[in-house]
């Protein structure tokens, strides 16, 4: 009688942990819906679109340093065509994104940015998502805060500590100022631009994430005390 009741206990514990495993798996291979959608997009002129982003971002980093005042609007499919291009350049020399970023993809909307990439192969992937929102700082010139309202692998939420104490160790050590707190519960990055330089040369004037696409301006203060100091002249 009691070997029986040890076999039932085991068995128990082992349909217990076998349903555990099979939810915990089914979590960790939930696709949020705005990944599916970006995945499923067929775009017939992807790579004349990536190229079209990668233009832009370098025509906006040469702005930056040459122009009074700059301003740029990147589209979400524009983004994801280049994204998936990246995806295929896997193990070559000239791709810029990290081979560990599988897939990745961006949804935007009014006020938030979405993005998700894909982590591992196979059956033991899993999708990595994270709904972001962007803003300018009111009181400080060239600071952005980026709130965190949610990371998760699949469906299970992740822990943010480590991975933003890594990720910011990561920006100090390129010369970018960024720490993180919490607000109403939410992380949030605060990044701040050229924030050892005495007299900043940029500055960032708005920035706005709408439905399908995202918009920069700013101007160059540099530009514009050249130009001040002739006309005073």
């Amino acid at each position: 009688m009691a070997r029986l009741s040890l076999y039932l206990a085991l068995a128990t514990f082992a349909v217990i942990g076998l349903a555990l495993g099979t939810g915990i798996y089914s979590l960790l291979r939930h696709e949020p819906t705005f990944y599916r959608i970006q995945m499923a997009k067929a775009e017939p002129k992807s790579i004349e679109k990536a190229k079209e982003f990668a233009s832009e971002c370098i025509e906006f980093i040469a702005a930056v340093g040459t122009e009074k005042e700059w301003f740029a609007q990147f589209k979400e499919e524009n983004i994801n065509c280049f994204f998936a291009e990246e995806s295929s350049q896997k193990g070559k020399p000239e791709k810029i994104l990290p081979d560990f970023l599988q897939s990745p993809r961006i949804a935007l909307e009014n006020d938030r940015l979405r993005f998700a990439f894909r982590l591992g192969s196979g059956k033991l992937s899993t999708v990595v998502s994270a709904d972001l929102k962007l803003w300018l700082a009111k009181d400080e010139p060239n600071v952005m805060a980026i709130q965190i309202s949610s990371l998760k692998a699949g469906a299970i939420p992740v822990s943010l500590v480590s991975i933003f104490d890594r990720l910011l160790d990561q920006a100090r050590q390129n010369g970018i100022d960024a720490n993180w707190y919490r607000y109403k519960g939410n992380p949030v990055v605060v990044i701040r631009f050229q924030a050892d330089q005495a007299r900043p040369t940029m500055l960032f004037q708005a920035l706005e994430v709408e439905k399908g696409s995202i918009t920069i301006r700013g101007k160059n203060l540099e530009i514009n005390r050249t130009a001040a100091a002739s006309t005073a002249n």
